[in-house]
């Protein structure tokens, strides 16, 4: 009698334990898919931080699924980590994802990384499909556009951004720079300083905004804008609008003073190099800044700004018939590079003229920077590969 009452109590507790334990997975089954819907809608919505905590909380809770990783392949992508996003379609792909959602986000990863001679689709299709991704689709196309100096096709598609997402600072800030450009600083200005209130961490756009207010001569404005941001501090360019607001507002010793402030690692960047030599000629320190100029000059022949510094040098060392030749450079140089914004605007407003291209790639070449030079001739060349005096340029230099 024992035996059959124990045997009955154990085939309940076996009984009891199988209904928990099926319990556990339905529950188990049922958070999955309730978080796999919730990151559904938070991609949608473009919350992408809170996205990645569901699919981070379902994948400790039950196998990852072919939704799964085509979600977590979306949000790889959105945020930039295209090699881990064509990760996870590829493992949608194995567990049986349908073939369109895996043929859409392999045609915006071609675009985001520019490959568009291998998309599958037609700018017209991606735009007609792009819902939550038409940021993505329009800073592609912009970037294609302007790549080909199709102005107002990319602004076009900046103001319908701008429209369709107005929390999104990235539409904002490359319409600045398309304006800085122009060199319109004053609207450029307006735009970077509307990006920075939606996105008040961005370093980028607190560097174009810094530059603006340089040129508009709102050198106070620079040093409130950069000084003291930690994510900046290995930033040259950063550091060079710096110590140029500091020259202009208080001298060469507070430039100086500015320059010793950054990290070893950017003080020896030729900008910086220059300015600090710039700075000790105003203060008299000839022979430091006749020594510092000598490696400048060796390792950027083209610079005219560094020629007539070190032209300078020589005559307040005495040493005039030597100076010559650097100050003649240098005078040539500046007539050259002022007729660089002019040049800009044309080629803005004529990007099928290759001369007036191959002209302004000149100016860079000869007079301003090497590699500056050399991006401009290759960027021509995408466009015009037969344009013969840019090759014989680049050819030139391979021998």
């Amino acid at each position: 009698m024992v035996t059959q009452l124990a045997r009955k109590s154990a085939r309940r507790v076996t009984w009891l334990l199988a209904a928990v334990g099926v319990s556990l997975v339905a529950i188990a089954f049922a958070t999955f898919q309730w978080g796999l819907y919730r990151a559904t809608v938070l991609i949608e919505q473009r919350d992408h931080a809170h996205a990645l905590d569901w699919l981070n909380v379902t994948s400790s809770i039950w196998p990852k699924s072919a939704c799964w990783h085509y979600l977590k392949a979306r949000l790889e992508r959105r945020l930039g980590n295209l090699d881990a996003a064509l990760e996870e379609l590829q493992a949608a792909q194995r567990l049986g994802w349908n073939r369109v959602d895996l043929k859409w986000e392999k045609d915006l990863i071609r675009v985001q990384t520019g490959q568009f001679n291998h998309m599958q689709s037609s700018w017209t299709e991606l735009f007609s499909r792009s819902g939550s991704d038409a940021p993505e689709i329009s800073q592609a196309y912009v970037n294609a556009a302007l790549a080909q100096f199709r102005i107002p096709d990319a602004q076009t598609v900046l103001h319908a951004w701008q429209r369709d997402f107005p929390n999104d600072p990235t539409p904002w800030s490359i319409e600045g720079r398309i304006e800085e450009a122009y060199l319109n600083w004053e609207p450029a200005a307006k735009l970077h300083e509307h990006a920075l209130e939606l996105d008040p961490g961005d370093s980028e756009t607190h560097l174009s905004l810094a530059r603006c207010y340089a040129n508009l001569g709102k050198q106070s404005d620079v040093i409130a804008l950069l000084q003291g941001r930690a994510e900046l501090q290995q930033s040259a360019e950063a550091w060079e609008l710096l110590a140029n607001a500091q020259l202009a507002l208080e001298g060469p010793q507070a430039s100086i003073d500015m320059l010793q402030q950054a990290p070893d690692s950017v003080r020896s960047t030729q900008s910086l190099l220059k300015l600090r030599a710039r700075a000790a000629l105003e203060l008299g320190q000839v022979e430091a800044a006749h020594e510092s100029l000598k490696p400048l000059l060796e390792k950027e022949v083209s610079d005219s700004e560094v020629h007539f510094l070190y032209g300078q040098a020589l005559q307040r060392l005495g040493k005039s018939k030597q100076a010559v030749a650097y100050l003649e450079f240098a005078e040539e140089g500046s007539k050259q590079r002022a007729r660089l914004g002019e040049l800009h605007s044309r080629v803005l407003q004529e990007p099928d003229n290759v001369d007036l291209r191959f002209e302004l790639a000149m100016i860079y070449y000869k007079y301003k920077s090497r590699d500056e030079g050399r991006q401009w001739l290759k960027h021509l060349l995408q466009s015009f590969p037969d344009y013969q005096p840019a090759r014989d340029v680049l050819h030139a230099e391979s021998d």
